[in-house]
Protein backbone atom coordinates (compact mmCIF):
# COMPACT_ATOMS: atom_id res chain seq x y z
CA UNK A 1 0.00 0.00 0.00
CA UNK A 2 1.38 3.50 -1.00
CA UNK A 3 3.55 3.95 -3.57
CA UNK A 4 6.60 1.95 -4.95
CA UNK A 5 9.19 3.33 -6.97
CA UNK A 6 12.41 1.64 -7.64
CA UNK A 7 15.80 3.04 -7.10
CA UNK A 8 15.37 4.49 -10.32
CA UNK A 9 12.34 6.55 -9.97
CA UNK A 10 9.82 3.81 -11.67
CA UNK A 11 7.51 1.39 -10.37
CA UNK A 12 8.07 -1.74 -9.33
CA UNK A 13 5.24 -3.46 -11.62
CA UNK A 14 6.00 -7.36 -9.94
CA UNK A 15 5.48 -5.51 -6.19
CA UNK A 16 1.94 -3.88 -7.11
CA UNK A 17 1.06 -7.33 -9.10
CA UNK A 18 1.86 -9.64 -6.45
CA UNK A 19 -0.25 -7.25 -3.68
CA UNK A 20 -2.94 -7.60 -6.38
CA UNK A 21 -2.89 -10.93 -6.23
CA UNK A 22 -3.27 -10.46 -2.22
CA UNK A 23 -6.01 -8.76 -2.53
CA UNK A 24 -7.90 -10.90 -4.42
CA UNK A 25 -7.45 -14.01 -2.32
CA UNK A 26 -8.37 -11.94 0.70
CA UNK A 27 -11.54 -10.57 -0.62
CA UNK A 28 -12.68 -13.82 -1.76
CA UNK A 29 -11.87 -15.28 1.62
CA UNK A 30 -13.83 -12.35 3.01
CA UNK A 31 -16.86 -12.92 0.56
CA UNK A 32 -16.59 -16.57 1.67
CA UNK A 33 -16.81 -15.52 5.70
CA UNK A 34 -19.49 -12.93 4.84
CA UNK A 35 -17.43 -10.28 6.35
CA UNK A 36 -16.45 -11.85 9.56
CA UNK A 37 -20.57 -12.74 9.73
CA UNK A 38 -20.07 -16.66 9.54
CA UNK A 39 -23.86 -17.35 8.95
CA UNK A 40 -25.46 -18.96 6.30
CA UNK A 41 -28.44 -19.91 4.90
CA UNK A 42 -29.78 -23.16 6.16
CA UNK A 43 -32.21 -25.96 4.50
CA UNK A 44 -30.54 -26.03 1.00
CA UNK A 45 -30.53 -29.13 -1.09
CA UNK A 46 -27.98 -31.53 -0.78
CA UNK A 47 -26.23 -30.45 -4.19
CA UNK A 48 -25.75 -26.98 -2.77
CA UNK A 49 -24.31 -27.98 0.61
CA UNK A 50 -21.72 -30.20 -1.85
CA UNK A 51 -21.00 -27.09 -3.81
CA UNK A 52 -20.64 -24.68 -0.87
CA UNK A 53 -18.04 -26.73 1.04
CA UNK A 54 -16.05 -27.44 -2.35
CA UNK A 55 -16.08 -23.85 -3.44
CA UNK A 56 -14.95 -23.50 0.79
CA UNK A 57 -12.60 -25.50 1.01
CA UNK A 58 -10.75 -24.71 -2.72
CA UNK A 59 -11.12 -20.73 -1.43
CA UNK A 60 -9.48 -21.37 1.81
CA UNK A 61 -7.07 -23.77 0.21
CA UNK A 62 -5.73 -21.51 -2.11
CA UNK A 63 -5.90 -17.69 0.17
CA UNK A 64 -6.82 -18.31 3.83
CA UNK A 65 -3.75 -17.54 5.95
CA UNK A 66 -1.74 -16.85 2.98
CA UNK A 67 -3.08 -14.12 1.29
CA UNK A 68 -2.37 -11.86 4.10
CA UNK A 69 0.78 -13.06 4.53
CA UNK A 70 2.11 -11.63 0.92
CA UNK A 71 0.05 -8.72 2.00
CA UNK A 72 2.74 -8.33 5.30
CA UNK A 73 6.29 -9.01 3.06
CA UNK A 74 4.91 -6.64 0.65
CA UNK A 75 4.79 -3.78 3.33
CA UNK A 76 8.20 -4.71 4.60
CA UNK A 77 9.20 -4.12 0.47
CA UNK A 78 7.53 -0.81 0.43
CA UNK A 79 8.90 0.23 3.47
CA UNK A 80 12.38 -0.35 2.62
CA UNK A 81 11.89 1.67 -0.53
CA UNK A 82 10.19 4.58 0.93
CA UNK A 83 12.26 4.71 3.89
CA UNK A 84 15.67 4.51 1.57
CA UNK A 85 13.67 7.30 -1.37
CA UNK A 86 13.01 9.65 1.93
CA UNK A 87 16.39 9.32 3.52
CA UNK A 88 17.86 10.25 0.30
CA UNK A 89 16.52 13.34 0.38
CA UNK A 90 16.15 14.71 4.43
CA UNK A 91 18.76 12.09 6.21
CA UNK A 92 18.12 9.19 8.23
CA UNK A 93 16.59 10.14 10.74
CA UNK A 94 14.08 12.41 9.48
CA UNK A 95 12.84 9.88 7.71
CA UNK A 96 12.46 7.28 10.20
CA UNK A 97 10.18 9.46 11.83
CA UNK A 98 8.27 10.65 9.05
CA UNK A 99 7.38 6.88 8.51
CA UNK A 100 6.32 6.18 12.01
CA UNK A 101 4.12 9.16 11.30
CA UNK A 102 2.51 7.73 7.87
CA UNK A 103 1.79 4.20 10.46
CA UNK A 104 0.14 6.61 12.83
CA UNK A 105 -2.33 7.77 10.22
CA UNK A 106 -2.66 3.89 8.70
CA UNK A 107 -3.35 3.20 12.31
CA UNK A 108 -5.99 5.76 12.86
CA UNK A 109 -7.45 4.33 9.61
CA UNK A 110 -7.75 0.89 10.40
CA UNK A 111 -9.32 2.11 13.62
CA UNK A 112 -12.04 3.82 11.23
CA UNK A 113 -12.19 1.02 9.10
CA UNK A 114 -12.80 -1.38 12.04
CA UNK A 115 -15.77 0.44 13.15
CA UNK A 116 -17.10 -0.74 10.20
CA UNK A 117 -15.60 -4.24 9.44
CA UNK A 118 -13.76 -5.93 12.56
CA UNK A 119 -11.73 -7.72 10.00
CA UNK A 120 -9.50 -4.72 9.32
CA UNK A 121 -6.14 -5.44 8.66
CA UNK A 122 -4.28 -1.91 8.35
CA UNK A 123 -3.75 -1.24 12.11
CA UNK A 124 -2.34 -4.73 12.82
CA UNK A 125 0.00 -3.64 9.86
CA UNK A 126 0.88 -0.07 11.55
CA UNK A 127 1.34 -1.63 15.12
CA UNK A 128 3.82 -5.04 13.86
CA UNK A 129 5.45 -2.14 10.99
CA UNK A 130 6.58 -0.03 13.58
CA UNK A 131 9.43 -2.37 14.95
CA UNK A 132 11.32 -1.76 11.24
CA UNK A 133 11.85 1.45 12.15
CA UNK A 134 14.33 0.63 14.79
CA UNK A 135 15.50 -2.99 12.69
CA UNK A 136 15.74 -0.70 9.46
CA UNK A 137 20.26 -0.41 9.78
CA UNK A 138 20.64 -3.83 11.73
CA UNK A 139 22.15 -6.01 9.37
CA UNK A 140 21.25 -9.17 7.39
CA UNK A 141 23.22 -11.58 9.84
CA UNK A 142 21.14 -10.40 12.32
CA UNK A 143 17.71 -10.10 11.60
CA UNK A 144 17.73 -13.85 9.48
CA UNK A 145 17.91 -15.38 13.20
CA UNK A 146 14.88 -12.85 14.36
CA UNK A 147 13.02 -14.20 10.98
CA UNK A 148 13.43 -17.84 11.28
CA UNK A 149 12.32 -17.91 15.12
CA UNK A 150 9.32 -15.69 14.15
CA UNK A 151 8.24 -17.94 11.63
CA UNK A 152 8.99 -21.07 13.39
CA UNK A 153 6.34 -19.56 16.10
CA UNK A 154 8.70 -20.98 18.92
CA UNK A 155 5.93 -19.44 21.71
CA UNK A 156 3.21 -21.31 19.73
CA UNK A 157 5.43 -24.56 19.77
CA UNK A 158 6.03 -24.17 23.56
CA UNK A 159 2.18 -23.74 24.44
CA UNK A 160 1.67 -27.10 21.95
CA UNK A 161 4.52 -29.03 23.40
CA UNK A 162 3.16 -27.96 27.10
CA UNK A 163 -0.67 -29.44 26.47
CA UNK A 164 0.89 -32.42 24.91
CA UNK A 165 3.13 -33.27 27.83
CA UNK A 166 0.67 -32.50 30.36
CA UNK A 167 -2.57 -33.71 28.88
CA UNK A 168 -4.60 -33.68 32.52
CA UNK A 169 -4.09 -29.62 32.43
CA UNK A 170 -7.42 -28.09 31.19
CA UNK A 171 -6.54 -24.43 30.43
CA UNK A 172 -9.28 -22.14 29.62
CA UNK A 173 -10.99 -20.91 25.97
CA UNK A 174 -8.81 -18.24 23.95
CA UNK A 175 -10.55 -14.90 25.35
CA UNK A 176 -11.41 -14.11 21.55
CA UNK A 177 -13.66 -17.24 21.16
CA UNK A 178 -15.81 -15.78 23.57
CA UNK A 179 -15.96 -12.27 22.57
CA UNK A 180 -16.12 -13.18 18.52
CA UNK A 181 -19.38 -15.34 19.56
CA UNK A 182 -20.87 -12.57 20.93
CA UNK A 183 -20.08 -10.22 17.78
CA UNK A 184 -21.17 -12.53 15.31
CA UNK A 185 -24.88 -12.95 16.93
CA UNK A 186 -24.80 -8.79 17.28
CA UNK A 187 -23.72 -8.61 13.31
CA UNK A 188 -27.36 -10.71 12.65
CA UNK A 189 -29.12 -7.84 14.21
CA UNK A 190 -30.48 -4.94 12.45
CA UNK A 191 -29.45 -1.98 14.77
CA UNK A 192 -26.19 -0.19 13.29
CA UNK A 193 -25.74 1.66 16.08
CA UNK A 194 -25.29 -1.01 18.54
CA UNK A 195 -22.67 -2.28 15.96
CA UNK A 196 -20.97 1.14 15.70
CA UNK A 197 -20.94 1.33 19.58
CA UNK A 198 -19.58 -2.29 20.19
CA UNK A 199 -16.80 -2.06 17.43
CA UNK A 200 -15.61 1.09 19.12
CA UNK A 201 -14.07 -1.53 22.13
CA UNK A 202 -14.94 -5.01 21.94
CA UNK A 203 -14.22 -5.42 18.15
CA UNK A 204 -11.25 -4.01 18.46
CA UNK A 205 -9.93 -6.21 21.33
CA UNK A 206 -11.65 -9.26 19.60
CA UNK A 207 -9.03 -8.89 16.54
CA UNK A 208 -5.83 -8.16 18.43
CA UNK A 209 -6.78 -11.42 20.78
CA UNK A 210 -7.10 -13.61 17.84
CA UNK A 211 -4.13 -12.13 16.16
CA UNK A 212 -2.07 -12.80 19.79
CA UNK A 213 -3.80 -16.35 20.63
CA UNK A 214 -3.29 -17.86 16.98
CA UNK A 215 0.19 -17.47 16.84
CA UNK A 216 -0.41 -15.17 13.51
CA UNK A 217 0.92 -12.24 14.84
CA UNK A 218 4.46 -14.19 15.26
CA UNK A 219 4.11 -15.25 11.40
CA UNK A 220 3.58 -12.05 10.01
CA UNK A 221 5.74 -10.10 12.36
CA UNK A 222 8.28 -12.48 10.59
CA UNK A 223 7.31 -12.11 6.92
CA UNK A 224 7.06 -7.89 7.56
CA UNK A 225 10.81 -8.15 8.51
CA UNK A 226 11.41 -10.80 5.48
CA UNK A 227 9.79 -8.51 3.02
CA UNK A 228 12.12 -5.62 4.41
CA UNK A 229 15.30 -7.73 4.07
CA UNK A 230 14.58 -8.62 0.59
CA UNK A 231 13.48 -4.72 -0.32
CA UNK A 232 17.26 -4.28 0.76
CA UNK A 233 18.58 -7.02 -1.56
CA UNK A 234 16.30 -5.79 -4.43
CA UNK A 235 14.95 -9.17 -5.02
CA UNK A 236 12.02 -8.08 -6.48
CA UNK A 237 14.13 -7.06 -9.93
CA UNK A 238 14.35 -9.22 -12.18
CA UNK A 239 18.26 -10.36 -12.46
CA UNK A 240 19.89 -13.69 -13.26
CA UNK A 241 21.35 -13.66 -9.67
CA UNK A 242 17.37 -13.19 -8.19
CA UNK A 243 16.19 -15.49 -10.74
CA UNK A 244 18.01 -18.29 -9.86
CA UNK A 245 17.05 -17.43 -6.12
CA UNK A 246 13.40 -17.54 -6.75
CA UNK A 247 14.03 -21.27 -7.91
CA UNK A 248 16.04 -22.44 -5.13
CA UNK A 249 12.77 -20.54 -3.09
CA UNK A 250 9.77 -22.18 -4.83
CA UNK A 251 11.81 -25.73 -4.48
CA UNK A 252 12.43 -25.71 -1.02
CA UNK A 253 8.80 -24.08 -0.39
CA UNK A 254 7.72 -27.19 -2.69
CA UNK A 255 9.07 -29.79 -0.38
CA UNK A 256 8.41 -28.34 2.66
CA UNK A 257 4.52 -28.03 1.57
CA UNK A 258 4.99 -31.61 0.54
CA UNK A 259 5.85 -32.37 4.06
CA UNK A 260 3.98 -29.78 6.43
CA UNK A 261 0.69 -30.15 4.23
CA UNK A 262 -0.14 -33.51 4.68
CA UNK A 263 1.36 -33.14 8.85
CA UNK A 264 -1.55 -30.41 9.13
CA UNK A 265 -4.42 -32.95 8.01
CA UNK A 266 -2.96 -35.93 10.55
CA UNK A 267 -2.84 -33.26 13.14
CA UNK A 268 -6.78 -32.35 13.00
CA UNK A 269 -7.08 -36.11 12.48
CA UNK A 270 -5.28 -36.84 16.01
CA UNK A 271 -7.73 -37.42 19.14
CA UNK A 272 -6.70 -34.75 20.95
CA UNK A 273 -9.17 -32.12 22.66
CA UNK A 274 -9.93 -28.36 23.30
CA UNK A 275 -6.34 -26.27 23.46
CA UNK A 276 -4.41 -29.02 22.71
CA UNK A 277 -6.58 -29.74 19.50
CA UNK A 278 -6.07 -26.21 18.41
CA UNK A 279 -2.69 -25.44 19.42
CA UNK A 280 -1.37 -28.37 17.39
CA UNK A 281 -4.00 -28.12 14.26
CA UNK A 282 -3.54 -23.70 14.45
CA UNK A 283 0.36 -24.27 14.50
CA UNK A 284 0.93 -27.05 11.69
CA UNK A 285 -1.92 -25.08 9.46
CA UNK A 286 0.64 -21.96 9.85
CA UNK A 287 3.69 -23.80 9.55
CA UNK A 288 1.96 -25.35 6.08
CA UNK A 289 0.52 -22.07 5.00
CA UNK A 290 3.77 -20.60 5.06
CA UNK A 291 5.31 -22.73 2.83
CA UNK A 292 2.61 -21.72 0.37
CA UNK A 293 3.44 -18.51 0.76
CA UNK A 294 6.37 -18.62 -0.21
CA UNK A 295 5.31 -20.88 -2.98
CA UNK A 296 2.87 -17.94 -4.15
CA UNK A 297 5.64 -15.07 -3.74
CA UNK A 298 8.26 -17.07 -5.23
CA UNK A 299 6.49 -18.35 -8.31
CA UNK A 300 4.71 -15.23 -9.17
CA UNK A 301 8.24 -13.83 -9.38
CA UNK A 302 9.37 -16.12 -11.63
CA UNK A 303 6.01 -16.09 -14.13
CA UNK A 304 5.69 -12.30 -14.10
CA UNK A 305 8.31 -11.84 -16.73
CA UNK A 306 6.32 -13.65 -18.89
CA UNK A 307 3.44 -12.17 -18.24
CA UNK A 308 4.33 -8.35 -17.94
CA UNK A 309 2.72 -7.50 -21.36
CA UNK A 310 -0.71 -9.31 -20.96
CA UNK A 311 -3.70 -6.85 -20.25
CA UNK A 312 -4.63 -8.68 -17.13
CA UNK A 313 -1.69 -7.90 -15.89
CA UNK A 314 -1.96 -4.68 -16.56
CA UNK A 315 -4.91 -4.44 -14.63
CA UNK A 316 -3.93 -6.66 -11.85
CA UNK A 317 -0.60 -4.14 -11.23
CA UNK A 318 -2.88 -1.36 -11.46
CA UNK A 319 -5.48 -3.14 -8.48
CA UNK A 320 -2.28 -3.83 -6.72
CA UNK A 321 -1.31 0.10 -6.63
CA UNK A 322 -4.54 0.95 -5.33
CA UNK A 323 -4.94 -1.60 -3.24
CA UNK A 324 -5.46 0.53 -0.01
CA UNK A 325 -8.71 1.98 -2.07
CA UNK A 326 -9.69 -1.00 -3.14
CA UNK A 327 -9.13 -2.53 0.13
CA UNK A 328 -12.03 -0.32 1.97
CA UNK A 329 -14.18 -0.87 -0.66
CA UNK A 330 -14.67 -4.41 -0.33
CA UNK A 331 -15.92 -3.48 3.28
CA UNK A 332 -17.71 -0.30 2.32
CA UNK A 333 -20.13 -2.06 -0.45
CA UNK A 334 -20.24 -5.56 0.98
CA UNK A 335 -20.35 -5.27 4.90
CA UNK A 336 -23.95 -4.14 4.92
CA UNK A 337 -24.67 -5.97 2.25
CA UNK A 338 -23.93 -9.12 4.51
CA UNK A 339 -24.90 -7.83 7.69
CA UNK A 340 -27.97 -7.38 9.71
CA UNK A 341 -28.46 -4.22 9.90
CA UNK A 342 -27.74 -3.73 6.63
CA UNK A 343 -29.79 -5.55 3.40
CA UNK A 344 -29.28 -8.74 5.26
CA UNK A 345 -27.97 -11.23 2.38
CA UNK A 346 -25.98 -13.45 4.96
CA UNK A 347 -29.21 -14.92 5.20
CA UNK A 348 -30.11 -15.84 1.23
CA UNK A 349 -26.51 -15.90 0.03
CA UNK A 350 -24.77 -19.17 0.55
CA UNK A 351 -20.62 -19.19 -0.06
CA UNK A 352 -20.43 -20.45 -3.29
CA UNK A 353 -22.46 -17.75 -4.78
CA UNK A 354 -21.28 -14.81 -2.38
CA UNK A 355 -17.69 -16.16 -3.81
CA UNK A 356 -18.86 -15.85 -7.28
CA UNK A 357 -20.23 -13.08 -7.19
CA UNK A 358 -16.69 -12.04 -5.54
CA UNK A 359 -15.14 -12.70 -9.42
CA UNK A 360 -17.47 -11.08 -10.81
CA UNK A 361 -16.76 -7.27 -8.70
CA UNK A 362 -13.32 -7.97 -9.02
CA UNK A 363 -13.73 -8.63 -12.75
CA UNK A 364 -14.75 -5.12 -12.83
CA UNK A 365 -12.76 -3.36 -10.33
CA UNK A 366 -9.12 -4.51 -12.22
CA UNK A 367 -10.78 -2.55 -15.29
CA UNK A 368 -11.83 0.17 -13.14
CA UNK A 369 -8.93 0.62 -11.38
CA UNK A 370 -6.66 0.32 -14.54
CA UNK A 371 -8.96 3.34 -16.33
CA UNK A 372 -8.63 5.09 -12.82
CA UNK A 373 -4.93 5.27 -12.99
CA UNK A 374 -5.01 6.57 -16.29
CA UNK A 375 -6.58 9.54 -15.10
CA UNK A 376 -4.61 9.74 -11.43
CA UNK A 377 -1.84 9.65 -10.16
CA UNK A 378 -3.19 7.29 -7.24
CA UNK A 379 -6.16 6.11 -5.74
CA UNK A 380 -8.41 8.07 -3.08
CA UNK A 381 -7.25 6.76 -0.42
CA UNK A 382 -3.36 6.47 -1.39
CA UNK A 383 -3.42 10.14 -2.10
CA UNK A 384 -5.93 10.64 1.82
CA UNK A 385 -2.41 9.04 3.03
CA UNK A 386 0.13 10.48 1.32
CA UNK A 387 -0.77 14.24 1.47
CA UNK A 388 -1.61 13.56 5.77
CA UNK A 389 1.81 12.04 5.66
CA UNK A 390 3.76 14.90 4.03
CA UNK A 391 1.17 17.31 5.72
CA UNK A 392 -0.01 19.44 2.96
CA UNK A 393 -2.76 18.68 0.51
CA UNK A 394 -1.19 20.48 -3.30
CA UNK A 395 -0.02 16.68 -4.22
CA UNK A 396 -1.34 16.26 -7.34
CA UNK A 397 -4.30 14.07 -8.42
CA UNK A 398 -5.47 14.19 -11.65
CA UNK A 399 -2.38 12.89 -13.90
CA UNK A 400 -3.82 16.35 -16.01
CA UNK A 401 -1.93 18.13 -13.07
CA UNK A 402 1.10 16.49 -13.41
CA UNK A 403 1.42 17.34 -17.18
Amino acid sequence: MGKVASPDGGRIGMVDALRGTALIGLFLVHMDEHFELLRYPTGAPAWLDSLNSAVHELTFGLFAGKAYAIFAMMFGISFTLILQSWARKEGDAAARLRFLWRLAILGAMGYVHALLYIGDILLVLAVLGAPLVLLYRVPDRWLVPLVVLLLAQLPSVWSAASLLITPETTPTNPFHWRLYGRIFDLFTQDSWAAVFTHNLTTGQTARFWFFVESGRWQQMAGLLVLGMMAGRRQLYLDTPDNRRLWKRTFALALAGFVILFPLSIWAKGLSLQGMARYEVTMLTGSWANLMQTLLWASGFAMLYPRITGWAFTRRLTAFGRMSLTCYLMHSIIFVPFFHGYGLGFYQHWGIALSVGVGVLFLAVQLRFADWWLRHHAYGPAEWFWRCATLRRFDVPFRRVALA
